[in-house]
């Protein structure tokens, strides 16, 4: 099943190439990544996993119920492309001194939250920065204020309209805000205690760089590979950090067994969880956000765990089952390929305002881009409906960076 998974990825990254002609596209990231995921598969497991179960094929199924829905939402519509940026209509610059005071803001904050963590580490550091401050967050000994917590998500979106702005409008001015607000989005993301936060930041950047530049398909996949591989390797030097206690005497072999672990496990737990007798939870999953917030005001209302039971196979374990699972515990399967069909369209309808336009929208643009970062991780688990708080935090910064009152469209780039 494994093997016509893989032939299936590739039969379909074929149509996707004729078919939008556009490597950039969330469903060709998407069959972009289970098809890595299932050759990580093969070549990790072949030899001890059984892959006749026709589960394995349901990471293949979901995948043709989003390029469904994308092209649903997208109809019969033709990307607008060109060799650069220069031929979209016009660039922007931010209206002062509006930027200034969120710099500001934000400058105070960090400052605040560097502060204290450089004192934390300094009393109870035992290993690595990271490690000390995950512990910390963990255990409670680490506590920062609800503000600079809340701010993370307002600080990431500054930084990629900063991007936006810079990659449409390259100015000494906006290198400026871009770098400020790239180095206390870089002391967030890092300090968050999880590699998501760096993936999400990296990715977003990376996404909007391209979507502005517009470069041929051939230059794309260049920078995708790249992208491939920075990710990867931030799975391991993260988990450098925080396995301390393994036994990371070679680090080779330790590399390769996290490679293993983070891109084979979560796609074998998955098959053996539908395997097994089941228990639905009947929308707790889809709907936790809500639960959460009638659990925050007073209702008694039991809210499912983000994180999973752990489960045994083949000498490993996980608690990681790819985005399928988190909805197929809601209604079954069927019901996760629906919300893949649902994701297909939600993507389609960002795309079709970012690569059918021949002006740029810094507000689309963020968007599209920042949600490539679930979309990718579709292979290790559910980063949508299961962060909801986390993404209507992040579009409300968005929206609000790109209002007329801070950002200015015109016809030619200013220069300082």
């Amino acid at each position: 099943m494994v093997i016509i998974g893989i032939i299936g990825c590739l039969f379909l990254l074929g149509f996707l190439h004729i078919a939008l002609k556009d490597v950039i596209s969330p469903p060709f990231v998407l069959s972009g990544i289970w098809l890595f995921a299932y050759i990580a598969l093969f070549i990790f497991k072949r030899d001890v996993a059984d892959f006749s179960s026709i589960y394995y094929l349901s990471y293949f199924a979901s995948l043709i119920f989003f390029v469904i829905g994308f092209i649903l939402a997208v109809g019969n519509n033709n990307k607008i492309k060109s060799n650069s940026h220069s031929e979209r209509d016009g660039t922007f610059r931010f209206k002062l001194p509006y930027i200034q005071i969120f710099l500001l803001v934000a400058a105070i904050l960090f400052v605040i939250y560097l502060i204290k963590s450089i004192l934390f580490i300094s009393q109870e550091g035992a290993h690595n920065f990271w490690h000390t401050l995950h512990a910390g967050k963990s255990s409670g000994k680490f506590q920062i204020p609800l503000i600079i917590e809340y701010s993370r998500s307002a600080v990431i979106a500054l930084n990629l309209i900063c991007g936006i702005v810079l990659f449409t409008n390259p100015t000494k001015r906006n290198k400026r805000y871009f770098y400020i607000s790239g180095l206390i989005a870089l002391f967030y993301v890092i300090s968050a205690g999880n590699r998501g936060a760096i993936i999400m930041w990296l990715i977003s950047l990376t996404f909007s760089y391209l979507y502005i530049r517009n470069f041929k398909n051939k230059k794309l996949l260049s920078i995708l590979l790249k992208l491939g591989l920075g990710v990867i390797a931030i799975f391991i030097i993260t988990n450098f950090t925080k396995y301390v206690y393994a036994d990371q005497s070679n680090a080779v072999d330790f590399s390769v067994h996290l490679i293993d672990h983070y891109f084979s496990s979560s796609t074998i737990a998955f098959v053996e969880w539908m395997k097994s007798a089941k228990e639905y939870v009947h929308g707790a999953n889809t709907f936790r956000f809500f639960l959460a917030l009638l659990n925050s005001v007073g209702f008694n209302i039991d809210v499912p765990e983000l994180v999973q039971e752990e489960i045994q196979f083949y000498g490993d374990k996980t608690n990681i089952y790819t985005v399928l699972h988190y909805y197929a515990r809601d209604f079954g399967l069927m019901y996760a390929f629906a919300i893949q069909l649902f994701l297909g369209i939600f993507h389609g309808l960002l795309y079709k305002k970012v690569a059918f336009s021949k002006t740029s929208k810094p507000f689309y643009i963020a968007l599209l881009s920042i949600f490539f970062f679930p979309l990718i991780n579709q292979f290790f688990d559910d980063k949508y409906f299961s962060i909801l708080s986390t993404w209507i935090q992040i579009t409300f910064w968005i929206w609000l960076f790109t209002r007329r009152e801070l950002l200015v469209r015109e016809e030619a780039g200013i220069s300082d």
